[in-house]
């Protein structure tokens, strides 16, 4: 019987689903949590809530080393960033000889650029890390310029479908017509120097009378709202309290992070700069987006671009002309939104579904044990003192 211990970072807000773990009956898995987020993980077979220690990416567990070493695991799969303290100190548990095997599956990988101490923090923990599990494949290809000789897989969080049926109730929630213009809603971050500014004067010389949904609140609430009445459209935007049931009420029913607003629009806008997608995850929108079939206008980030397939138009978000002009040709042609609909939830089916995220995590678990195990079993027969990987052999202690 081998033993899987699933280690999650007490930072994370959700909880990914326990599905994804489900591994055949020869492994036995046990989660490692937060308190209060263990309460509610209650189908996993075994569970260990731990007290945490820290705040925020620093945050990590008392006694981890010591509970690992009770359980007996054969190997550990933690979801966390790939700089965070507790990655490192996941890493060096797993150090050889005769170590668990370490899958690390990084819960940011939108975009791989990694400043000091951050890409010191990644390079120690790369080098013994067996199998590394993020969004996209070109955050496993920055992560091997920073030492990863590991097997790269691509997983999303994973999530169940569901149509979304509310939609006339959730515009009359919202003030809008239940038919006629489209209705995108922004889930981008919200700050004074905002991409969403660039949005309203995009949706400002728009030929037609499309609405846009922002999950806002503060005092950048009232400047977005005056920077739509200067340019006439204020008619035209809604904003909702984020991260609440909001107007709509689709967050208990369709959570996205931050942007509880599925149920009334046809098309989701994420346009991160390269800056704000390195030090923002947005690959949970795009996820919960395509899982209900709404597809997405982005930026032309590689890692978008991946995750969003073909449900969805790249965009010049610096462009609001550009911008403009696509929001009009979505306006004026309906069957272009009914079309990318279907892309996105055939793309959510193949990439972001149960199913597919299970058969890429046990991908990961399988390669990163039988990888182990070979190492271990080239240090017993006098091999070289390390750890082979499929990509290469990264000594032992080595950077």
């Amino acid at each position: 019987m081998l033993k899987l211990v699933s280690i999650l970072h007490p930072a994370l807000g959700r909880v990914a689903p326990l599905e994804r773990l489900a591994l055949p009956d020869e492994w036995v898995t046990t989660i490692v949590a937060p308190d209060g987020a263990a309460a509610g993980l209650l189908d996993a077979p075994h569970r260990i809530p731990m007290p945490q220690r820290g705040r925020s990416s620093a945050a990590g567990y008392r006694m981890l080393g010591r509970t690992i070493a009770r359980i007996g695991a054969d190997i550990i799969h933690l979801r966390a960033d790939v700089c965070s303290p507790l990655a490192l100190r996941v890493a060096w548990l797993c150090g050889p000889p005769a170590k668990p095997a370490f899958v690390l599956e990084w819960a940011h990988p939108d975009h791989p650029d990694l400043s000091w101490p951050g890409s010191w923090l990644a390079r120690r923990t790369l080098t013994r890390v067996d199998a590394l599990v993020t969004r996209h494949a070109h955050a496993i290809a920055g992560m091997r310029t920073l030492g990863f000789h590991g097997v790269g897989v691509v997983a999303s969080s994973g999530g169940h479908l569901g149509a979304l049926s509310g939609r006339a109730a959730a515009r009359q929630a919202l003030g809008l017509p239940p038919a006629g213009a489209p209705v995108f809603g922004w889930a981008g971050r919200i700050h004074p120097k905002s991409d969403v500014f660039d949005l309203l004067e995009a949706l400002a010389i728009c030929q037609n009378e499309a609405a846009l949904v922002i999950p806002v609140d503060g005092p950048l609430r009232n400047g977005i709202l005056d920077h739509a009445d200067a340019l006439e459209i204020l008619h035209r935007v809604r904003c909702i309290e984020p991260g609440t049931d909001g107007p709509a009420r689709t967050r208990a029913t369709h959570p996205v992070s931050g942007h509880p607003m599925l149920d009334a629009i046809d098309a989701l806008i994420l346009t991160p700069s390269r800056a704000e997608a390195a030090r923002t995850s947005y690959g949970d929108a795009v996820e919960q987006a395509q899982l209900h079939g709404v597809p997405v206008i982005h930026s032309s980030l590689p890692g978008l671009v991946e995750m969003v397939g073909p449900g969805g138009w790249p965009v010049n978000a610096e462009d609001p002309g550009l911008l403009s002009c696509l929001l009009d040709e979505i306006s004026a042609n309906p069957a272009l939104i009914a079309a990318a609909s279907e892309a996105a939830t055939a793309h959510a089916v193949r990439r972001h579904s149960i199913t597919s995220v299970r058969a890429s995590l046990a991908l990961a678990v399988r390669a990163a044990y039988s990888s182990r195990r070979q190492a271990n079993g080239a240090q017993d027969t006098g091999g070289a003192r390390g750890f082979a990987h499929p990509g290469g052999t990264r000594k032992a202690g080595g950077t």
